[in-house]
């Protein structure tokens, strides 16, 4: 069972970063060293990617004929819907050190602007990545209820662990944990949504090459979780994957 409290994660598999093996149970905090294949800076900003105009677009993976829903202008009326879908993928409460915020979009253009990003207007959803020296902290535009319930999951998976040094691997990354963050919403119905999720994320309008190399893996037969962990402990890269 996977579980993360707070500012540690541990994983029962026993995924070694060090030696990038199987091993025992292994856990970190992200207070610690964490491996070369990191990252690391004081403060580091990931949007879906550096070139604006690719971004994370909840509609590939939404029901074009579902039900409207809700629109959502402030965090307080979803988190506790983020927090069991959270609890239903680790089996532990949504850690303390991540802020999530969803703001206008007055509020949210004037916040990505201090990351010193390129906007975009299709821009819908950015996270701050303190790489475990602070609150990591999503900022996710007012929308209605599916798709920023699905824009917070892809953040959500960007901010877990220190970023990655390939772009690549760190957008598969975040991909690969918003798609098993979609696969708890739909198995419990979390908000109401199940039916507003498609059984396979649409690929068309996304093409992205973070997008395929996780989709590439999915369909070798690994779950959304285990490719996540891959990525994240370095086990495969998208370099090794299609170099």
């Amino acid at each position: 069972m996977y579980s993360l409290q707070y500012s540690q994660i541990e994983y029962s598999t026993g995924y070694s970063p060090s030696t990038r093996t199987y091993g025992g149970a292994y856990s970190f905090s992200t207070s610690q060293v964490v491996p070369q294949h990191y990252h690391i800076d004081p403060v580091s900003v990931l949007t879906f990617s550096k070139d604006e105009s690719v971004h994370f677009e909840p509609d590939s993976f939404l029901n074009p004929l579902r039900p409207e829903t809700e629109t959502v202008h402030d965090e307080s009326v979803i988190m506790d819907y983020v927090r069991e879908a959270f609890q239903a993928v680790f089996n532990s409460p949504f850690p303390s050190n991540i802020q999530l915020t969803v703001c206008s979009d007055a509020h949210f253009k004037s916040e990505h602007a201090k990351t010193g990003s390129v906007w975009s207007d299709g821009i819908v959803g950015f996270s701050l990545n303190t790489q475990g020296k602070g609150i990591n902290k999503i900022f996710v535009r007012q929308d209605k209820l599916d798709r920023v319930l699905l824009t917070i999951g892809h953040e959500i998976g960007h901010v877990l662990t220190p970023s990655l040094v390939d772009g690549r691997d760190e957008e598969a990354k975040a991909y690969s944990f918003s798609l098993a963050w979609m696969d708890v919403i739909r198995e419990r119905n979390i908000a109401g949504i199940a039916d507003c999720l498609l059984p396979r994320p649409a690929v068309n309008g996304l093409h992205d090459v973070a997008f395929d190399f996780t989709m590439k893996l999915l369909n070798q037969g690994k779950k959304a979780m285990d490719v996540f962990k891959d990525i994240v402990y370095g086990v495969v890269t998208f370099g090794g994957f299609y170099g």
